[in-house]
């Protein structure tokens, strides 16, 4: 498959969806999106990123989540052009299940409720605290040994430890880094992500992006030996130099 840029990508001439399949769990259908991988723009990493345990007892999951530079009225171009393309694809995945929606659902559905239920790729913060961010999946496999790395944050429900992140990670010369070290918070990559499928159930449906590999442009800096845990640090009161939330 080849990898284009965003804007020269057209949804509607380059974009193709099969027909639905049944998810093997039962659960609703996955709907192939046959679409050019896509190289982004360059974005920064809101958190740190690792392989996760599931909700709810859900099998693992990890995914690459991007931020965009601006929210939507002030983006720069390349950074406009992917969001546009993006609300161009879920309209795309919108319309076609409104067109096959007696197929994909037992009970019927209006277009204002496949609307309403349908999960945007792009993320947006109601309290407009944060600027807008898009997710895709990195595959993982689990470790032949356990390795000890740094959870995120704290987070028990990070299984780094246990699995290995499958995704390309270089320099700008083509030299490779290992994902683990280079996929933390504030680093900024250029990825190329490809829309797998359009995903449908009974609760829900959206967009399923994989991430495959990407540009390292630059790293977050962890080295700067702060380790405290700022939770047990007392409060001074104004100040003494700490930011407020």
């Amino acid at each position: 498959m080849p990898v284009r840029t965003v804007d020269s990508v057209d949804v509607n001439a380059d974009v193709t969806v099969s027909d639905p399949a049944k998810m093997r769990s039962g659960a609703g259908y996955l709907c192939k999106l046959d679409c050019p991988h896509l190289q982004f723009p360059k974005m920064a990493i809101p958190w740190s990123i690792g392989v996760k345990s599931g909700l709810h007892g859900g099998p693992p999951n990890c995914k690459l989540a991007l931020k965009f530079n601006a929210f939507k009225d002030d983006l720069t171009k390349s950074h406009k052009d992917l969001a546009d393309f993006l609300d161009n694809l879920d309209e795309l995945a919108m319309a076609y299940i409104m067109e096959n929606k007696k197929v994909l659902f037992q009970k019927p559905k209006s277009d204002q409720v496949i609307r309403e239920t349908f999960t945007r790729s792009i993320k947006e913060d109601i309290n407009m605290k944060y600027t807008p961010t898009v997710s895709a999946k990195i595959d993982f496999d689990r470790r032949t040994e356990p390795k000890r790395t740094k959870t995120m944050d704290g987070d028990e429900s990070d299984l780094s430890q246990q699995y290995l992140m499958k995704i390309g990670c270089f320099t700008r010369k083509g030299e490779q880094l290992l994902a683990e070290d280079v996929l933390a918070k504030d680093s900024e990559v250029q990825a190329v992500i490809t829309p797998r499928h359009i995903w449908v159930t009974t609760t829900g449906m959206g967009i399923t992006y994989g991430a495959l590999r990407c540009v390292v442009n630059k790293r977050a800096t962890e080295d700067s030996g702060f380790d405290f845990d700022l939770s047990a640090i007392e409060d001074e009161g104004l100040g003494d130099g700490m930011p407020e939330d």
